[in-house]
């Protein structure tokens, strides 16, 4: 069972999925949500891209770079559920800004449907699975106004897309609309194929195409071969949150890389498919997952694929689709396209400052662990350097009892130091609590996954510039704030 040939695979791969069939087609994608500003970064890079080209070495000549946002609507992320910062001035009564006098916000978060979506997500039923809703009334608590107007914006939004297929498709389109105030269209192609994201994929529709069909002809041929590979690619890669598939071909338990979905509006838990259940499942109902999901998008439907930090496919980044690449390589000998990483962070403006972050209560609990055994941190030279020689005796001898009496010696001659510096010691443990106890009262303020929507257009339209200069839109890279 041979290869068919590439051009002609995915030509009819793309023409299935509604994508632009002449010239490169760049992607990216994510799970149906509102997402934080890391994953719009994805969005912003992908509209750069479409407009700078994809450079000498990918793009074809005189073809319009068209784009494509896969829906990854099978998986079982929460997309019901928005947080976002409300107040916290009925919770912490002495949690006041020295700066403000105002009470510190605290996070919340807002379950847009009553419709029972929680539950079934909480129950692993895909998000593809799941029907439409009505969306709640917006909590009254936001911290400001610019998160209150962000969190109008999405209840009218969803309320416009309620006849949507899928909670996934009304979740997905209606972040796509929202984002067309921020990422202009780029005209000219029609179909769905220029929106602030090009062409919508969704996961859970993969398995309509022939390539998804050859596929699983592949895996019903040897699904042994194909799991190994893939096991080989997981275990190369090393990453705690890829797990190999279970493959005991002896006990005929040879799991493949697919779900099995429950049909749109009709949730039930994902199910996980092996080669002896495969003929059991109705082709409609498969799903790839997450690794096979890229990798077939990027042997057939693109010429660059933007990922975030987590997935960055190159040995140097260590994200996880690395391992599609090498599993492809091994399984069907096919090089599938290359991606790149795109992310930002937004802080949200809060009207309180922050006053240390955590990266300074790392630093000052080192300073306080440090400062009990190294005196000259105090400036205490004499108790360092007597401390210094019985470190070289120790190291200069093989004696275990000599050794030991050294030690001993050692630390007793710490405990001196210490006590002659205790009030010392003591401020600098107590500045490490008071800045651990200050962020995490602070904690809010250095939230970066606050959903892009809650975000001011001015703040966003600076992170876009910023996308924007990197792919030489601008002339240059642009500064953006936090």
């Amino acid at each position: 069972m041979g290869v068919p040939a590439w051009a002609e695979m995915s030509g009819a791969f793309r023409r299935e999925l509604g994508l632009a069939v002449v010239g490169p087609v760049v992607m990216s994608g994510h799970q149906a949500q509102f997402w934080h500003a890391g994953i719009l970064s994805k969005a912003l890079a992908m509209s750069a891209v479409r407009r700078a080209g994809l450079g000498a070495g990918v793009r074809v000549p005189g073809g319009r770079v068209s784009g494509a946002w896969v829906v990854v609507d099978q998986d079982a992320s929460d997309s019901v559920t928005l947080g976002y910062p409300r107040s916290g001035a009925e919770d912490r009564a002495g949690a006041e800004d020295s700066a403000s006098g105002s009470a510190m916000p605290v996070s919340a978060a807002w379950l847009m449907s009553s419709g029972g979506q929680d539950a079934e997500l909480r129950a692993d039923c895909a998000m593809g699975s799941l029907g439409a809703f009505a969306p709640t009334d917006v909590p009254s608590d936001a911290a400001t106004p610019e998160v209150r107007r962000g969190l109008l914006a999405v209840r009218e939004v969803l309320g416009r897309h309620a006849g949507a297929e899928s909670a996934a498709a009304q979740v997905a389109g209606a972040n796509a609309e929202l984002l067309g105030s921020l990422i202009e269209p780029l005209g000219g192609g029609g179909g769905g194929l220029d929106g602030p994201l090009g062409r919508l994929v969704f996961a859970s529709r993969l398995s309509q195409t022939g390539a998804m069909r050859w596929l699983l002809e592949r895996m019903v041929a040897d699904p042994v071969a194909c799991v190994r590979a893939y096991n080989e690619a997981v275990a190369e890669v090393g990453r705690h949150d890829l797990a190999p598939l279970t493959c005991v071909p002896e006990k005929g338990r040879v799991e493949l890389p697919l779900w099995q979905l429950s049909g749109a509006g009709k949730p039930g838990p994902r199910k996980r498919v092996f080669a002896h259940t495969l003929g059991n499942a109705p082709v409609a109902s498969l799903s790839p997952r997450a690794i096979m999901m890229t990798a077939l998008l990027r042997w057939l439907g693109c010429e660059l694929f933007i990922h975030g930090t987590g997935g960055g496919a190159s040995a140097a980044e260590g994200g996880y689709d690395r391992a599609a690449e090498l599993w492809m390589r091994s399984w069907l000998g096919v090089r599938i396209a290359p991606s790149v990483v795109a992310t930002g962070t937004l802080l949200l403006p809060l009207g309180h400052t922050p006053v240390a972050s955590e990266r300074d209560v790392l630093a000052a609990q080192r300073a306080a662990h440090g400062v009990r055994h190294a005196p000259g941190l105090l400036g205490d030279s004499a108790a360092q350097a007597a401390k210094d020689a019985l470190v070289a005796q120790m190291r200069a001898t093989s004696d275990r009892g000599e050794r030991r009496a050294l030690y001993l010696r050692m630390h007793a001659g710490l405990e001196t130091y210490r006590q002659g510096h205790t009030a010392e010691l003591a401020a600098a443990r107590e500045r490490g609590a008071s800045l651990t106890s200050q962020v995490a009262g602070e904690r809010v303020l250095h939230v970066r996954t606050w959903p892009w929507v809650l975000h001011s257009r001015a703040r966003l339209l600076g992170l876009k510039r910023a996308m924007d200069g990197a792919f030489g839109l601008l002339g240059g890279a642009a500064e953006h704030g936090r």
